[in-house]
């Protein structure tokens, strides 16, 4: 019998650590991704690095935003928007290494054998149709986590979901207005469970009494 995995987000956005914590039911430490806007080139790049000048005070932009402050990480890219509440260097250091000590979590649980599928969320940062890049980042997290499943949400095509073996493709339409920038529970609802039955399913195949018989 497997251990139920765990559903950890990649960005692009917010929106899949809303579902995560909403099917899980936990309220856990979030993990470095779960509440940044990052392009999925730079997700890969940090894992790389493991983390290497994330954040670092000197990259730092700040923008006030609808009433928030944003923080962005002119080295990534990656825009904070619920992190910083002031630039002032007594705040935005302590804040500063909480996202490293994220960063150091996040690579902690690439290399223990916690069973994980990894969700990540397309974002027009990221270009058209970037499942090949989704792919590669995929490839480059199982070379830290053998196993280790992955979600991939698109909203350029209305179809099925596509399963490779621990690799899922799934369509995840935009919302129609900011009120509703959650997206739809149904949806993710069916999603994850269909990731976590290609988990189930690849885990068993793979396995050597299953590969023996």
């Amino acid at each position: 019998m497997i251990k139920q995995p765990k559903f950890v987000s990649v960005g692009g956005n917010c929106q899949p650590a809303v579902h995560i914590r909403r099917i899980s039911g936990e309220q856990e430490i979030p993990y470095v991704f779960d509440w940044l806007e990052c392009g999925i080139e730079a997700v890969s790049t940090l894992v790389r690095t493991e983390f290497a000048g994330f954040f670092s005070p000197t990259a730092l932009t700040f923008e006030s935003v609808d009433g928030a402050l944003e923080a962005t990480d002119q080295t990534s890219g990656i825009i904070s928007r619920h992190n910083f509440k002031s630039e002032d260097r007594e705040h935005v250091e302590p804040v500063v290494l909480s996202l490293r000590l994220m960063g150091k979590r996040f690579m902690q649980l690439l290399r223990n054998d916690e069973p994980v599928i990894f969700v990540r969320r397309w974002i027009e940062k990221d270009g058209d149709r970037r499942e090949e890049a989704a792919r590669r980042l995929h490839e480059l997290l199982q070379s830290y986590k053998p196993g280790c499943g992955f979600l991939y949400l698109q909203e350029h095509t209305m179809r099925s979901p596509i399963v490779d073996g621990n690799h899922v493709v799934a369509f995840n339409p935009r919302t129609t207005s900011v009120d509703d920038w959650e997206g739809y529970e149904q949806i993710y609802n069916s999603v994850f469970r269909r990731a976590a039955q290609a988990y189930e399913y690849h885990f068993t195949a793979t396995q050597p009494s299953a590969l023996q018989g």
